[in-house]
Formats: structure tokens, C-alpha cells, sequence
């Protein structure tokens, strides 16, 4: 656990094991160590970065391997996870995938730094995105108007992602409207979102086992809480509903 540090320009050795990291509050760490520093942690499956105002990129990748669980909180600066590879045929250098993490929790973030995040992690399984107050929409309604590329990003996990959670997003106004192509989502929450007021037309996945609704409009909650509800339809598949 780091906490309220100077820059970081060396881990001390024999971390070969270490499993977990927590940075926060660290103002001025702008990256993070390279080459064979970030080596040392091979073992490293989950990692939690809070605060950290200035940081723009997790430097280079042998530590990431074996990452499975990663927490990103109000890094405003921080767009991409691994730095490009260079060198390569491309004319463009590519960013490796992040083959492993399983589990991607976002807050205080923006649409473009989630769609930028998404593109790294081809095997998720898990999404999170909590107090996001720019995440307006998946069309091109947000500051950054990426909100079409964020829903394409998403899209793409379609094979992998089995949770999805929208956590205190104050001005998210909608749903992806393509959220039904989702085909291996089971559980989908939808916790104190004042603006949403009712489900994507297209439906939800039909792999769907589990739907919850909390804390968010009376209108929202009344298109789905009884059969003949305008969106009952919508979620009538559904095993477990739970609508508080």
C-alpha cells in the first residue's frame, strides 16, 4: 500500500510474489517505472490506483501479465494502460491486450479514458463504472462526444463480459441502446442513476439470469415492476428481478 508518496522510481527487490498493489494519492507520479523495475512483479493480480491527478500511463507492461483485477479512481490524466509497443511492422504502434484481467473497476472517469481502457482488455469478464459524472450517454451527447466509440468498445466484449454494473452515474441519461448484443451478460445492475428513465427499445440480452434497479427514477422503476409495465416485456426472460 503507497500512500501520499514522492515519485516512484524504484520498487524495492524480491517482490516476485507480490500479488496486490494499492497506490493513492500520489500527486506527482506521472508514470510508472519501466523495464525490468515493473519486471519484478510478475505475480501482480489485482491493482487499485486512487488519486493520482498527474499519472498518464502505467509504463510498460511485463508487470500487467498476470493482472486480473484492476481499479482505476479519478486519474484524469491516465488514458492509456500500457504504453505502445514500438518497433513493430505497424505503422501505427499497437498497445498489447491486457490477456488476463477478468475484472475492471472504474470511477471518476470519462467516456473516452473507458473507451480507451476497454480496448486493452479482450477477455473481461467483470465492468464497474461508478461516479462518472461526464458519462452522459452512448451516443455522441458527452464532453468528449465518444459516447458511439464507448458503446463499440463495450460491444466488443460481447463473447467475454458477464457483469455489468452502473453505479452513481448522476447524468447518464441512457442505456447502450445495442445492449441486447451483449450475449454472455448474466447480471446487470442499475444503481442510483437519476437520469435514466427507462430501458434500451432493443431489449436486454436474453442470457440474462439476474436484473436489478435501485435508487434510480419512479418512472424507471414503474415501466418494469409489474407484467403489462411498458418495458416488462423487455425483461419479462429474466429469472431474478429485483426492484427496489
Amino acid at each position: 500500500h503507497i500512500d501520499n508518496c514522492p515519485p516512484i522510481t524504484t520498487f524495492p527487490k524480491g517482490l516476485n510474489s507480490l500479488k496486490s498493489l494499492y497506490i493513492q494519492t500520489c500527486p506527482a507520479i506521472t508514470t510508472f517505472p519501466k523495464g525490468d523495475v515493473l519486471c519484478r512483479l510478475i505475480s501482480l493480480e489485482r491493482l487499485r490506483i486512487r488519486d493520482c491527478k498527474e499519472l498518464t500511463s502505467l509504463g510498460g507492461s511485463p508487470a500487467l501479465v498476470s493482472l486480473k483485477v484492476l481499479e482505476i479512481d479519478d486519474c484524469p490524466k491516465l488514458f492509456h494502460l500500457i504504453e505502445a509497443v514500438t518497433g513493430s511492422t505497424s505503422s501505427t504502434p499497437l498497445s498489447p491486450p491486457l490477456l488476463c484481467l477478468k475484472s475492471l473497476e472504474i470511477r471518476n472517469s470519462s467516456a473516452q479514458q473507458i473507451t480507451m481502457w476497454l480496448r486493452h482488455c479482450p477477455s473481461l469478464q467483470s465492468l464497474d463504472l461508478g461516479r462518472c459524472p461526464r458519462l452522459r450517454c452512448f451516443d455522441d451527447g458527452n464532453e468528449d462526444d465518444t459516447g458511439m466509440e464507448l458503446e463499440v468498445a463495450l460491444l466488443n466484449l460481447a463473447s467475454s463480459l458477464r457483469s455489468l454494473l452502473f453505479s452513481r452515474c448522476e447524468n447518464l441519461c441512457s442505456l447502450p441502446s445495442k445492449l441486447k448484443c451483449l450475449s454472455s451478460l448474466e447480471d446487470l445492475s442499475i444503481e442510483d442513476c437519476p437520469q435514466i428513465q427507462c430501458l434500451p427499445e432493443g431489449g436486454l440480452p436474453e442470457s440474462l439470469e439476474y436484473l436489478s434497479i435501485s435508487e434510480c427514477p419512479a418512472a424507471l422503476k414503474e415501466r418494469c415492476e409489474k407484467e403489462g409495465s411498458p418495458d416488462w416485456t423487455l425483461i419479462s426472460h429474466i429469472p431474478s428481478i429485483y426492484i427496489q
